[in-house]
């Protein structure tokens, strides 16, 4: 498992690694190209993609690992637009990243193994959602809850997913317990988990909740972080 960027409080381009099968601390694994934080991050079982973030802008740059060997990130491409805030997963083929800051619908895609730029998928079901949740299974993406407008922002409780073998729109998927932006998300091939988030500004909650992604329908809960 790597763990990419971050704010500490200067921006980091740091790259560490654990070995997820045993307990223990993080291991120096390389570097980014730039320090950067809220960028979206995905895999195949051999290949970590970044993409976009924030450095001392918006970024639309894409770096790559190969997660067996240690060393620095090398360059892979660009997303379609400069984006921080935003989420991504995978298939075993192909990379997809959606949402973002500045607030955006778009959804778009790229194939790991192939080194090149994003390509447009489709939209999400409302525009301009940032700070949302990805996780997937082989056949499947979800996005989940986030932010879009202005200060004041609306929170959004939904979920939307899409086939990732196939371009097009997101379709709704259903709901979580409560509005929610900022959690984070994971997945095994059947259920997608969305854990903590901010249901209202400074609100932070240790909810976690679940879905089974082959079937639509809102989600259930699981239990509580620590």
């Amino acid at each position: 498992g790597l763990i990419a960027g971050g704010q500490s409080p200067a921006l980091l381009d740091h790259v560490q690694q654990i070995t997820i099968s045993s307990f223990g601390n993080a291991l120096d694994f390389g570097d980014l190209t730039a320090g950067k934080q809220r960028m979206g991050v995905t895999s195949d079982s051999t290949r970590l993609v970044t993409g976009g973030g924030y450095t001392t802008g918006f970024e639309n740059e894409m770096d790559f690992f190969t997660m067996a060997s240690l060393g620095n990130a090398t360059d892979f491409g660009n997303l379609t637009r400069s984006s921080n805030r935003l989420t991504a997963f995978a298939s075993s083929t192909r990379g997809v990243w959606a949402g973002g800051n500045p607030s955006t619908n778009v959804i778009e895609y790229a194939t790991i193994q192939s080194a090149g730029n994003t390509v447009d998928f489709g939209d999400l079901t409302v525009a301009g959602r940032q700070s949302v949740g990805g996780a997937s299974s082989s056949t499947r993406g979800l996005v989940f809850g986030g932010l879009s407008g202005s200060n004041p922002y609306t929170y959004h409780n939904i979920i939307d997913f899409v086939t990732i073998a196939t371009t097009g729109n997101a379709q709704d998927f259903g709901d979580l317990t409560t509005i929610l932006m900022a959690g984070s998300a994971c997945a095994n091939s059947t259920r997608a988990l969305y854990c903590g988030g901010y249901s209202t500004p400074g609100n932070p909650i240790n909810n976690i909740e679940y879905v089974t992604m082959a079937t639509k329908g809102n989600s259930v809960d699981f239990g509580n972080g620590t």
